[in-house]
Order: structure tokens, then sequence, then C-alpha cells
């Protein structure tokens, strides 16, 4: 009895799905593969579009904090409107390396918010570690200051007499040694040191452009460009060398860098 009433069971489920199920014409069912096998092409493209490190780069960009970008856009409008209104060029050439050592300590915090909230281990277990979130950053960053600086010198050149080559030569050293500066504060001291480290060395950077400027007036002449261009060059060297080395330090990983080493110790 008990067989028989499973057997009459299973007969009317099996009713019951197959008239649930959709009729489907047999000449439809190749076209339904096709699209089914199409469908599946896409899927694992798109897959691979997302695991390239273009794509982890812009998914990187909402990771920064908007008052980044805001500050950025300040120091832009800030020299614009300097420029355009100003009645003379002569604060102009020092207020450029400032406002471009600015742009520098707006994009320090977001280089090392792995350290600052005690994320860098886990970062390194993951397929992007904490090297690829670096270099990313670092690259989206980079990408906006240049943008900044042209923005600069561009305002500096169009309404004040300062040629495009003075301008570019007071404007780039300062930003590549704060650059540099601020990396090497990055890459040896305690994450919650740098970022105060970096503001006192922005001061520092700001203090001496001007005080080069109220007393050495002719370091900003065209008598001094060989001067600046030596700078530019010799600036530039050690921002990308380090560059080079905090994401060569980051990739080995953050338990490596000695005050992980000293606080192990003790």
């Amino acid at each position: 009895m008990e067989e028989s009433n499973t057997a009459r069971m299973k007969i009317s489920i099996r009713k019951c799905f197959d008239d649930q199920k959709p009729e489907t014409a047999y000449e439809h069912m190749d076209v339904l593969a096709l699209m089914m096998v199409e469908e599946d092409k896409w899927a694992r493209e798109d897959a691979r579009r997302q695991r390239g490190f273009a794509w982890f780069v812009r998914s990187q960009v909402r990771y920064i904090p908007a008052w980044v970008w805001l500050t950025l856009a300040a120091v832009v409008v800030l020299v614009f409107v300097a420029s355009r209104y100003s009645d003379t060029a002569s604060g102009m050439p020092w207020a450029l390396g400032m406002m471009a050592s600015i742009c520098v300590l707006a994009c320090m915090p977001s280089l090392c918010s792995s350290r600052t909230y005690r994320l860098d281990e886990l970062e390194q277990s993951c397929q992007n570690n904490a090297a690829n979130v670096l270099m990313a950053r670092l690259l989206i960053l980079g990408c906006a200051s240049v943008f900044c600086l042209t923005l600069l010198i561009a305002a500096a050149c169009t309404w004040t007499n300062i040629g495009l080559l003075s301008a570019v030569l007071w404007t780039c050293p300062p930003f590549f040694l704060c650059t540099a500066g601020s990396l090497v504060l990055l890459r040896s001291l305690r994450p919650e040191d740098a970022p105060p480290a970096c503001v006192a060395l922005t001061a520092l950077f700001c203090t001496a452009l001007l005080a080069m400027a109220k007393m050495f007036p002719l370091a900003y002449g065209q008598a001094a460009l060989a001067v600046w261009a030596f700078a530019f060059a010799v600036s530039f060297i050690w921002m990308v060398a380090e560059t080079i080395a905090l994401i060569r330090r980051t990739a080995e990983g953050f338990g490596t860098l000695p005050h992980r080493r000293t606080s192990a110790t003790s």
C-alpha cells in the first residue's frame, strides 16, 4: 500500500512539473543554446576585464576621500584668483612652489591609510595586495597632481608675465622635493606619526620658499634658471628613487618595517 501511494505521488509530482515547464519548439533550442554560449562568453570576458590592473586602479578612486579632491581644487582656484586679480607677479614664483607642496600634503594620507587602519596584513593576503593598492593610488594621485600643476602653471603664464620655462622650474622642484621627503617619512615612521611629520615637512618647505624669496630675490630671476634646472633633475631622480623604495618595502610586507621589528622585540 505504501509503495503504491509513493508511486502515485511521484506520478502526480512529475505531471505537475511537466505542466509548469514552458513549451519550447525544437527549432528554437539551437537559438537558445547559442544565446547561452554567447552570454557565458561575455561573462567570462567581463570577469577577465575586472581582474585587470586597469580595472583595479579605477576601483581605487572611490576610496580616496572627497576632501583630497576638494583641497586640490581649492589650490587651483586660489592660484587662478591670485593670478587673475593680482596687480603684481612678484609673489607668484614662491607661491607656485608653496601651492605645489600643499598638493603633495593633500595626497599623502591616502597613501598610508592601510597602515593607519592596521589593514596591511589583510591586504597582503589579497590578490591585489598592499603593493598593488599603493601603486594604484600613486598612479591616481600622481595624475591628479600633474593635472593640478598644469593648471597652476597655465594660470601663472596666462595672467602674469611669467614665462613657461620659469613657471615649470619654479613649481616642479618644490613638488618633487616635498614628495620625496614625504615618501621617506611614510616609509620610515609609524603610521600615526607619518601624517603630522608630513605636515611639518610641508610647513618647512613653505617657510623655506618664503624666506628664500625675501632674503635672496635674485633666486627667482632669469639668471638662476640653470640652478633651478639642476634642482629639477636632482629632485625628480630622488622622488622616483623614493617611490620605488616605498613600493619595494610595501611588497616585502609591513611586518619587516623597523617600527614593527622594534615592537616585536620589546
